[in-house]
Formats: C-alpha cells, sequence, structure tokens
C-alpha cells in the first residue's frame, strides 16, 4: 500500500473533513494510475497548508466527467445532483479528459496528517 499527496482547494478540502464529499475527482493521468484500492492519499490544503489523510476505498475510471456521474450514480455512490461533470472544467480541460480519461477516487477520512511536515 502506497502514499500519495495531492494538493486540493479549501471548499473540497473541507468538504472531505466534514464527510460530505466521498470522491475525489481527477484526470486519469500517469500520477492517478498509480493510486490503487487500499492506499493512503495526503491531501495539503492549497490556502492552509493544513493536511489530511484518507484511505482510497476505490477507483472508477471512464472517458469523462459525464461518463464518471452516469457510472457512480447507477452504482448509488452519488446522488444525481452532487456532481456536475461541467465545473470540472474549471480545473481540466476537455483536451486533457480525452487524453487521459478521468477517475472517481472513492475515499474515507481518516484525519488530519502531520508527519514529516
Amino acid at each position: 500500500m502506497d502514499i500519495h499527496e495531492m494538493k486540493l482547494n479549501p471548499v473540497p478540502f473541507g468538504m472531505i473533513v466534514d464527510g460530505t464529499k466521498t470522491v475525489e475527482y481527477r484526470l486519469w493521468d500517469e500520477k492517478r494510475r498509480l493510486v490503487k484500492q487500499g492506499d493512503t492519499i495526503i491531501f495539503t490544503n492549497t490556502d492552509t497548508g493544513e493536511r489530511i489523510k484518507v484511505n482510497v476505498k476505490a477507483i472508477n475510471v471512464a472517458d469523462s466527467f459525464a461518463d464518471l456521474k452516469k457510472k457512480l450514480v447507477d452504482k448509488g455512490i452519488i446522488q444525481d445532483g452532487e456532481f456536475i461533470p461541467e465545473d470540472m472544467y474549471t480545473y481540466y480541460s476537455a483536451v486533457n479528459e480525452s487524453k487521459y480519461g478521468v477517475v472517481g477516487i472513492e475515499i474515507k477520512y481518516e484525519g488530519t496528517y502531520n508527519c514529516c511536515m
């Protein structure tokens, strides 16, 4: 089981901490392809530098954010209104979405992470 580091904006960071965000959406790029079920991700808040630890419960891969939403809704992992695929274009281009595909990383919040800062 590996440990991965990722940066996260304050709003989704807070949603993980309060338990309202259980899926992290990213491009299925080289870095994310290394993440496996059972691994740990350390998220760093881009504003405060605070760090949290999550466990990777499952990996869901799709060709697009729209396809990923349908897959997650069909599996009962998220509700229909929980994720708006178009919002991801704030962070990622449609070109990169096509190039890499996308991933929904199911996560479980485990607490703050203070090691080795």
